[in-house]
């Protein structure tokens, strides 16, 4: 399924831009062009920015699982 669309403004590498039209093929991006008007048949949004990857992480505190844990002198655990 072909499809394009048309954005008032997009975050690319060389920075924002304004009437960026993005042609789909498929799955796939085939085209981006800046400085366009907004098409007949396009889908027409306000913004675009990349996907942003999630970097909060707590995958750390797995390291460190069991070290601030201990036994009382008596050697049993009253939790």
């Amino acid at each position: 399924m072909n499809r394009t669309f048309f954005f008032e403004n997009a975050w690319l590498p060389a920075g924002w831009q304004a009437g960026v039209r993005v042609e789909v093929r498929g799955e796939l991006i085939t085209g981006v062009a800046c400085g366009m008007t907004a098409g007949p048949h396009d889908v027409r949004l306000r913004l675009v920015l990349p996907g942003l990857p999630n970097v909060h992480s707590h995958a750390f505190q797995r390291a460190m699982a069991g070290l601030a844990e201990r036994r009382g002198p008596s050697g049993t655990d009253d939790f």
